[in-house]
C-alpha cells in the first residue's frame, strides 16, 4: 500500500518497511530458516515416535 500512496506516515513503521531493513541483514534469514528446519525435523520425528507406539 505505501507503493500507492495509501500507507502510513514516514515515521510510522509499516511491514514493507521492516521486510525491506530486515533483508540487508543475512543472519537473521539464516536463523529464521535453521529454527523452521528444526521445528520441522522435531515435527517429523515425534510424529514417528507416536505412531511406533500405537
Amino acid at each position: 500500500m505505501d507503493i500507492l500512496g495509501l500507507g502510513v506516515s514516514p515515521p510510522e513503521p509499516s511491514w514493507g518497511r521492516m521486510l525491506v531493513a530486515q533483508s540487508q541483514s543475512w543472519g537473521a534469514q539464516v536463523a529464521s530458516a535453521l529454527s523452521f528446519l528444526m521445528i520441522a525435523i522435531f515435527a517429523f520425528s515425534s510424529s514417528d515416535i507416536i505412531s511406533r507406539k500405537t
